[in-house]
């Protein structure tokens, strides 16, 4: 075996090794809760949270690879001692008794348990426990999304009015004054031409029922795309294989339409879920009717033009068709692109790429804790230092790259050993790139993340039925507790609706930590799925 053989076997062997899980975990909530203790310690009165975010950050990250390091240390010690090389997993699987481990019924029953229980606790703590005021001790009525009058204000400025000045300039402009104001490519103006059958008040209120009903349709297809690569291959019998997935689609979709995103995309009429719902209809026909490539480049194309972002999956057509995806692709989205001609083309991709106004590039004005891209992220810590441009310049691509190589990770293992499962392995795991890499990614998108939540789940509980252990269980509750913080509305200020409240933490309220968390979560099931795989396969080939 070559160098780069070894390398990438030593480095699949650390990316699918539980105690580095474990240690990364438990060093993150050491330095979370210790922050204080070594804030006094290094700098005297200067309390963690009077220092500058950046400074925050960096401190965080540093005693929390220290913590992780201790515990990993730790373990590999206890592990050298004789009859005591157990890990930490096993050990609690001997606590809690192989018997219980070994039942495959029992296993489902007490992971299903364990998932509605945990979901439950998400909409008490967010939903209910969230309102009640610890000052006043009242119940809080008061919104958890900033507001804007009227209600639907994206929908109205970005759909409903630039496909009314589209009819009024004779397919010309989307703006009386000939300017092209909107983010969104012209196909969008076209679509939303229908809406002119109503006014634009009834407009928004249909939009919102669509919205309502993309949000369920994309739950009940990704859960058919589940069902039909993961869960019908669980070694359980068929009755209990539907059970699963019957209940994977009510707990995801009870979480999602309870979820502060969702509430904030029905204000706003934004239609990140109209993308996902054709990129999953795309991924659909691609396990159903894998040789129709024309409707999976149609649907998938509709998504790009709708948020541009579904992009990534056309990697996917690539791989499984190669060249023929070429043909099609080109000539769809140029159609597309160029519907209402060269000239609204190119100003909006000028208009995309602008810095200034309403522009997506960089220099953009939407950065707020209700932003959590990778950019936004970056842009927050930057601002606060005393060299903004430097600091944003390194920062923007750090975490950006973190983002794409945890993805490129997963892809180069997926795509190794191409199959059904590991295409929507790759479309979960996608997700995230979709949510974290563009510069405007608002709390909003963040119900395109159920889909992959849902995959993410129904891969873990496959490994809880067929190959139990205490960790998997560990696992299921750190994935619950991500989705507690994504679907968390932030902590508003009384003053300023889009800031945090004086006291709330940054990192806890805004969602790209946690986002890029269960990213990385993925990333780890993806690795220790393919080691699985391998061991079956020897096992039968013995």
């Amino acid at each position: 075996m070559d160098n780069s053989g070894k390398i990438n076997k030593t480095l699949e062997k650390w990316l699918s090794s539980r105690i580095l899980y474990i240690s990364i975990f438990f060093g993150i909530l050491i330095s979370w809760l210790t922050k204080n203790v070594y804030s006094d310690i290094l700098f005297g009165s200067m309390k963690y949270h009077d220092k500058t975010l950046l400074t925050q950050f960096f401190y965080f990250v540093f005693f929390t690879i220290l913590s992780s390091i201790f515990i990993l240390l730790i373990q590999k010690i206890s592990s050298k001692i004789p009859k005591n090389k157990s890990n930490i997993s096993d050990k609690l699987d001997k606590i809690f008794g192989r018997s219980f481990l070994r039942d495959s019924l029992n296993n489902l029953i007490y992971a299903l348990v364990l998932l509605i229980f945990g979901f439950s606790l998400i909409f008490f703590i967010n939903n209910i426990l969230i309102k009640i005021n610890t000052t006043t001790w009242s119940y809080d009525f008061s919104s958890f999304i900033p507001i804007e009058l009227p209600v639907g204000l994206d929908f109205r400025v970005g759909s409903y009015r630039p496909a009314q000045n589209l009819i009024m300039t004779n397919f010309k402009h989307i703006a009386l004054d000939g300017t092209y104001f909107s983010i969104y490519p012209p196909l969008v103006s076209l679509i939303n031409i229908p809406y002119l059958m109503f006014n634009e008040n009834t407009a928004y209120f249909v939009h919102s029922i669509l919205i309502f009903l993309s949000n369920i349709g994309c739950i009940a297809i990704v859960s058919i795309i589940a069902h039909s690569t993961i869960i019908k291959k669980i070694r359980i019998d068929k009755i209990n294989n539907s059970f699963i997935t019957i209940t994977l689609f009510f707990i995801l979709l009870f979480y999602t339409l309870s979820s502060y995103s969702f509430v904030f995309a029905i204000e706003r009429g934004q239609t990140d879920v109209f993308a996902l719902l054709f990129s999953l209809l795309s991924i659909l026909f691609f396990i159903k009717k894998p040789d129709n490539i024309w409707l999976q480049v149609c649907f998938l194309s509709i998504a790009v033009h709708l948020k541009i972002y579904p992009a990534v999956l056309f990697l996917l057509l690539f791989v499984k068709h190669g060249r023929r995806l070429f043909f099609p692709a080109i000539t769809i989205n140029l159609i597309f692109l160029f519907i209402l001609g060269p000239r609204m083309a190119f100003d909006f991709l000028q208009t995309l790429t602008s810095g200034s106004g309403i522009g997506a590039g960089i220099g953009n004005r939407w950065t707020w804790v209700g932003n959590h891209s990778a950019y936004s992220f970056a842009d927050t810590l930057a601002r606060e230092s005393s060299n903004y441009s430097l600091n944003l310049y390194i920062l923007w691509p750090i975490f950006t790259l973190i983002a794409i190589e945890l993805w490129f990770a997963a892809t180069y293992i997926l795509f190794k050993n191409f199959s059904s499962q590991n295409a929507v392995l790759f479309f979960m795991v996608s997700i995230s790139i979709m949510d974290l890499v563009p510069t405007i990614s608002m709390d909003y998108r963040l119900v395109i993340l159920s889909s992959a939540a849902l995959l993410l789940i129904a891969l873990i509980i496959k490994r809880i039925i067929e190959n139990p252990s205490f960790f998997d269980y560990f696992q299921l509750g750190v994935v619950m507790l991500i989705l507690l913080f994504i679907g968390r509305p932030y902590e508003m200020s009384d003053i300023d609706r889009y800031a945090l409240s004086e006291n709330a933490s940054f990192f806890l309220n805004n969602k790209f930590l946690w986002s890029l968390s269960l990213e990385a979560i993925m990333v780890w099931n993806i690795f220790n799925n393919r080691k699985n795989s391998e061991i079956e396969l020897k096992k039968t080939d013995l």
